[in-house]
């Protein structure tokens, strides 16, 4: 695990072997910033913030020319990894995102741009990311799974079939877009009277909706079928 400028890291290298790794250290030496690293190339994101520029590292009083404690690192900052699968399908593979602030960037804009790599040759967006490092992890916010809202289940339940099945996403996002699209016709058909005339359209997005309903719910049997066995013998 490689990281630049990553929270509290300025520079970080680190080698993990197979079996059962501790990390130990006082509190905010960066063992949660780690563990955020790891997850973030596992699964495209972190599950601390929805803002990459929460990644950057915070430059210190003095350092880099007297930079301002606050000022986001103008250098950018970069996460990567190289993973070795064993198994059947013994391979190996480099995950790199890279981070570029954008000083220029309006109000709404984004501050941060990121560009993904896998082996060194970029990618379209992260999504192709996953796959590559499952990981399990597990946290107090998890607990939510027990006595939260079905939301939530089905949240945890779609993240972790896009690590069994990274196409799973492709079902997700059209799920989203059409449940917006139709959303939105409906406020703005407003009285019934408006809704019978406009039925036929309605009646298209609920048969693209079903379908793409289907697919996400396919998915997600695919990946409880695969976990059966294992809970079975749990």
């Amino acid at each position: 695990l490689d990281l630049t400028n990553i929270r509290n890291y300025r520079r970080l290298h680190a080698r993990f072997g197979p079996g059962c790794h501790v990390v130990l250290g006082k509190n905010g030496q960066g063992k949660t910033n780690l563990l955020e690293a790891i997850h973030f190339l596992s699964r495209a994101r972190s599950p601390r913030t929805h803002d990459d520029a929460d990644l950057m590292r915070v430059s210190p009083k003095g350092e880099g020319g007297g930079s301002d404690p606050d000022a986001v690192a103008a250098i950018g900052a970069r996460m990567a990894c190289s993973v070795e699968r064993t198994g059947v399908f013994r391979h190996a593979v480099r995950l790199e995102l890279r981070f570029l602030p954008q000083p220029n960037a309006g109000p709404g804009e984004k501050r941060l741009k990121s560009q993904c790599f896998l082996d060194g040759v970029p990618l379209r967006n992260r999504s192709q990311f996953l796959g590559h490092l499952p990981t399990v992890a597990f946290t107090l916010a998890d607990l939510e799974l027990m006595r939260g809202a079905p939301a939530e289940r089905r949240r945890w339940l779609d993240m972790a079939t896009l690590q069994f099945h990274p196409l799973h996403v492709d079902a997700m996002a059209e799920c989203q877009r059409l449940y917006k699209h139709k959303s939105k016709l409906l406020r703005q058909f407003g009285p019934a009277t408006n809704l019978s005339a406009n039925r036929p359209v309605l009646d298209v997005l609920n048969a693209q909706f079903a379908a793409a309903a289907a697919r996400l719910l396919l998915g997600r049997c695919r990946y409880l079928a695969a976990l059966e066995a294992y809970l079975q013998s749990a």
